[in-house]
């Protein structure tokens, strides 16, 4: 996904594949079974670095809102 902040917690579950995770600043690396916490307002996205899809659920606490999902990178960033 391009950099992004959202207006509500979200949780990626992992389900299969591999890939970085970057919250804020920190990057995680994600396999099956992982769990990452966003705080609402924290820039994240999610990279596949495996050979395999990357299968993951996001699971937002609160009602998830497109108008409170804003892309943070400029379109030139992005791959």
């Amino acid at each position: 996904t391009a950099l992004h902040v959202l207006d509500v917690d979200e949780r990626y579950v992992i389900e299969s594949g591999a890939g970085t995770a970057t919250v804020g600043s920190k990057p995680i690396q994600v396999r099956p079974g992982d769990i990452v916490r966003i705080p609402a307002g924290v820039q994240q996205r999610i990279r596949n670095d495996g050979s395999d899809d990357l299968v993951f659920l996001c699971i937002c606490t609160g009602r998830f809102d497109p108008l409170g999902y804003r892309i943070t990178e400029p379109a030139e960033g992005r791959s």
